[in-house]
């Protein structure tokens, strides 16, 4: 008999096998196989790709800002040409591709003849 106090019984969902747990490997071991092929299969997921582009592509867009904002920083707040010169070394485009400046470095002194 339904009543209005009863409540009614939740539904039930079609029963799911239970999922088999891997198998227990001893202690010090470790199966590098089976960890590359869950590597490679997490890997093949197009969502890793997207989130791996948003990152990339969300550290290069906030780049430009922070260098505008630190050039803005050392020439309008703090009136320091020096500073200027250390963000403007900073953002220089060869040291984003080649690392230092090869003017950088100097060449090691001779010794006895010269060249």
């Amino acid at each position: 008999m339904l009543s209005i106090l009863s409540r009614p019984e939740p539904a039930r969902s079609p029963a799911t096998p239970a999922q088999p747990e891997p198998p227990h490997l001893p202690e010090g071991e470790f199966n590098w196989w089976s960890q590359l092929v869950a590597l490679a299969r997490y890997l093949s997921q197009s969502e890793v790709h997207t989130y791996a582009f948003s990152v990339a592509a969300n550290s290069i867009l906030s780049l430009f800002p922070f260098i505008v904002m630190m050039f803005t920083l050392a020439h309008k707040v703090f009136h320091s040409r020096a500073m200027e010169a250390v963000v403007e070394e900073a953002a220089d485009r060869r040291q984003f591709h080649r690392g230092p400046s090869l003017n950088s470095i100097s060449p090691p002194p001779t010794q006895g003849r010269g060249v």
